[in-house]
């Protein structure tokens, strides 16, 4: 038996020999990866190690034997210390180190396909041991993460929470990793949708939301050229502000989709100038800025609305809703003009019957009127009072009112002699005594006649009272013929002294 020990030992030694310079524990190893005896093998390699820690072929044979075992991070690990100690087995330690990770991401593949996620979720946490330098084991899993987290999230909300968390830290890596720019676009646009699910959370306060938004706008920084990243965030945001009345969440999507809107802009005109037409096509869709304007508009910030609006109508000139979201902005914003055009177009290309849009044609052109008498324009103040009132008359007809007469506009002189015929010294039978003052031995002023008809005869009695107002005299004033809505002027003689007359009082209309 001693004997066969020590055959076996110079056996060994003689194999040490013929492989190389390799320790006896190394070749060993070798002896033992050979014959399937792989933990045997592992063990050997450490004490290879032990005795000699630049041992570039024990960690090869480590790194084999770990692959066998399915420790695939400490064979990444071991592959990548035998090529630095052993530059000669690089190429077949990289080849070991893609081998294991495809084999373990297939797998992951099937099982997410037969959506198995529990399996899916083991073999690329596989992956990313396999290679941790590789993005597409940490972006699969992410997704593997996201599919789970969708069957949790009405039932679970925490689970739903934690998993879309693991998904993020996994993109974030992969995304670190990527260097291929359209798997780089692709896991950014994850990245984003994540984010906006992680940000509408409901039960949040704004300090607990704002490290999603921060990451969103770091990434998205980094990727300028990038617009579906911004488009993922700000559509997200939108349908849950608008289904769930969020409406602090509009402003933010406003501004994600008005970015991607702006970024599809930039590069379609730079493949116009190409001649590039695929991507043309492609880049010429009207959502963007279309639902960066309703986002706005939501948050009521109307001229950004504004700006998007026309944005979309470039893409898609004949959308009348666009039109009147447009109109509607434009008139909020106070630009009148804008407003006005955009409701003639409705109005003369559109041949719109949307009483709405001719509520806004009313309203602008109201407001132009006020402005108008204000700037002493009374022609402008005319012209825009008569284009208020027929927009008023069609709005009342398109919507159905039983009364079609706008609001009577004023301007401000007419106010004022508005408000001197309601305020009349005397009334009586619907004639008026404006004004009266006294002059001398007279009392001077102007009736009115309100009625719609004409006055054959009026006869005017006016008292004259001293300090003390005791009456001292009388005077009268007679008009004939006095048309609706005529005033005329009168002067009524009194005999007293003007230095005795302290006051009057008109006392009675006789009217025929």
């Amino acid at each position: 038996m001693k004997y066969g020990r020590f055959f076996t030992v110079g056996l060994l030694g003689l194999l040490a020999l013929i492989i190389g310079c390799n320790s006896m524990q190394t070749s060993s190893a070798i002896l033992r990866y050979q014959q399937s005896e792989f933990e045997i093998a592992e063990s050997l390699c450490v004490e290879a190690l032990e005795l000699n820690p630049e041992d570039g072929e024990a960690y090869f044979y480590m790194a084999l034997s770990q692959s066998m075992l399915e420790d695939y991070r400490s064979a990444y690990d071991n592959f990548r210390k035998a090529a630095e100690l052993k530059p000669e087995r690089a190429e077949q330690a990289e080849t070991n180190i893609q081998s294991n990770w495809t084999k373990v991401f297939k797998e992951g593949i099937s099982y997410t396909n037969e959506d198995n996620f529990d399996d899916a979720e083991l073999f690329f946490n596989y992956a990313t041991e396999a290679n941790p330098e590789e993005p597409r084991g940490y972006s699969n899993l992410a997704r593997v993460y996201l599919l789970k987290a969708e069957k949790f999230k009405k039932i679970e909300p925490f689970v739903y929470q934690d998993l879309l968390h693991q998904g993020l830290e996994n993109l974030n890596t992969a995304l670190d990793l990527e260097t291929e720019p359209e798997a780089q676009e692709e896991t950014a646009k994850m990245l984003c949708t994540v984010l906006a699910n992680l940000y509408v959370i409901p039960g949040q306060e704004d300090v607990e939301r704002e490290p999603y938004l921060t990451r969103y706008r770091e990434v998205t920084a980094e990727m300028p050229d990038v617009y579906s990243t911004h488009e993922v965030f700000g559509l997200k945001l939108y349908d849950v502000a608008a289904e769930n009345s969020q409406r602090s969440f509009f402003p933010f999507a406003g501004q994600a989709l008005a970015e991607a809107a702006t970024i599809r802009e930039r590069k379609f005109k730079e493949a116009e100038a190409i001649g590039d037409i695929e991507a043309m096509d492609e880049l010429m869709s009207v959502d963007a800025p279309k639902y960066a304007g309703l986002a706005f508009m939501t948050a009521e910030m109307f001229p950004e609305a504004t700006v998007n609006f026309t944005k979309a109508l470039d893409l898609s000139p004949t959308d009348s809703e666009l039109w009147y979201f447009k109109e509607f902005c434009e008139y909020k914003s106070g630009d009148l003009d804008a407003a006005i055009a955009s409701g003639k177009v409705l109005v003369d290309t559109f041949d719109s019957v949307d009483y709405n849009v001719y509520q806004i044609l009313a309203k602008a052109y109201k407001d132009k009127a006020v402005a108008a008498d204000e700037a002493g324009d009374k022609q402008s103040f005319l012209d825009n009072r008569t284009l208020y009132e027929d927009s008023f008359r069609a709005y009342a007809t398109y919507k159905g009112l039983p009364d079609d007469t706008p609001e009577v506009l004023l301007s401000i002189a007419e106010q004022a002699e508005e408000e001197r015929r309601a305020n009349a010294l005397f009334e009586k039978d619907d004639v008026a005594i404006i004004t009266a003052d006294l002059e001398g031995r007279f009392v001077k002023g102007i009736l009115l006649n309100k009625r719609e008809d004409t006055i054959d005869f009026i006869e005017l009695s006016i008292d004259l009272l001293d300090e003390m107002g005791e009456i001292i005299d009388n005077a009268f004033a007679e008009f004939e013929l006095v048309e609706a809505g005529q005033e005329v002027e009168f002067s009524a003689f009194f005999v007293a002294e003007p230095n005795e007359v302290a006051g009057f009082e008109v006392t009675d209309l006789t009217i025929e």
